[in-house]
């Protein structure tokens, strides 16, 4: 059900607080003006698309925010941020966002939740920086820390893992026919597996790493660029090589 009220148009010099009833609830909120609303039980939904302040969205541990904004998005497991939109989030586990006819940015830092990602017409790119195993195709981006993301309309991506640790770290966009930026750093050991389009593939740690190419013949161009000679290069396609001094 929606809530009583809602949607709620937020405008003046005071701050909105609304709580759910427990059940579904459906808020939403327009305006500028601060909010705090609490969903108290059930399966609730935040939409936001057309909210510019500061609010704190707080959930029961299976809540959805959604938004539609022809603007970068910026979200972690605490916070989104979109424009002037600056949401405190708590308890949200799916986050539903729609870019518009611009060239939209995701950036998903540290979100391991569900949701989608699409964009809006515009030439569009997922940015996701973890120390996570990643998995990437033109319609789904997960991750080892628990991300799992829907895609649509994503042209670009830049992935990269920071690896501390002594499990090695894949990060795999083989499947992936846009354009890829995949990064390793740290000391620990990682792969990176580009896919069909022009796509950068970069180790600038400390650990050994492996790049590689798609495995079939392709008018891909890709970058290849090692820490040191022990990097391994593995490529069938047009390529080209670098090596940090």
């Amino acid at each position: 059900m929606a809530v009583p009220n809602s949607p709620f148009n937020l405008s003046g010099g005071r701050t909105i607080r609304a709580s759910g009833n427990g059940g579904t609830d459906t808020f939403t909120i327009l305006g500028g003006v601060a909010a705090v609303l609490n969903g108290t039980g059930g399966t609730n939904t935040f939409t936001v698309s057309n909210y510019t302040g500061t609010a704190t969205l707080t959930g029961n541990g299976s809540d959805t925010v959604v938004a539609s904004k022809n603007a970068n998005f910026t979200l972690t497991n605490t916070s989104l941020v979109s424009g002037s939109m600056n949401l405190t989030l708590s308890g949200i586990t799916t986050a539903n966002l729609t870019g518009g006819v611009g060239n939209n940015t995701f950036t998903v830092p540290g979100w391991t939740g569900a949701g989608t990602l699409a964009g809006g017409g515009g030439t569009d790119t997922v940015i996701a920086s973890i120390n996570a195993s990643f998995t990437l195709t033109n319609s789904l981006l997960t991750a080892s820390n628990g991300l799992s993301l829907v895609l649509a309309g994503i042209a670009s991506d830049t992935l990269t893992v920071t690896n501390n640790t002594a499990t090695a770290r894949v990060v795999n966009a083989s499947a992936f026919t846009g354009n890829s930026t995949l990064t390793a750093g740290g000391s620990g050991k990682a792969t990176l597996l580009g896919g069909l389009g022009n796509d950068t593939l970069t180790i600038n740690g400390s650990g050994m790493g492996t790049l590689t190419g798609p495995t079939g013949a392709g008018t891909a161009s890709n970058w290849f660029i090692r820490k040191t000679a022990r990097d391994k290069i593995l490529s069938r396609v047009s390529e080209t090589i670098t090596t940090f001094p």
